[in-house]
């Protein structure tokens, strides 16, 4: 299990919570099985409750051992655009975020030719 995969399973629980009665279920794409939920940020933007337990974002996998985060619904801003997994971990859980890139850090996944910039220690990412 790499790490993003480690990251994702602790996040899996929390989508299905953020909306009362919403489903994360694990769906095949190109790439390999990715994971379909309620969006995060938007779901609250809508009034009837069908269409907040709408399966409408997804995490699924680019083929680089990374995944990209993709909303059909783009009500809010900060799902209006794609984003690959460490900044919509970054934009939806700051704290888990800071754990998972020095987790990065340490096992040697970060700067030049990975998707997560080093870590700078006095201040926000390079």
């Amino acid at each position: 299990m790499t790490i993003t995969d480690r990251y994702i399973s602790m996040l899996l629980p929390s989508f299905s919570s953020a909306v009362e009665g919403g489903a994360v279920t694990q769906t095949p794409f190109k790439h390999g099985n990715g994971w379909k939920f309620p969006c995060p940020f938007c779901c609250e933007k809508v009034t009837k409750t069908s269409k907040k337990k709408k399966q409408c974002a997804a995490l699924i996998p680019n083929g680089n051992y990374s995944y990209v985060f993709h909303c059909c619904r783009k009500k809010s801003d900060e799902c209006y655009d794609n984003m690959l997994f460490p900044s919509f971990l970054k934009t939806y859980n700051p704290k888990l975020f800071a754990q998972y890139h020095r987790s990065r850090e340490e096992a040697g996944s970060t700067g030049k030719g990975h998707d997560l910039g080093k870590y700078n220690y006095f201040g926000d990412n390079k």
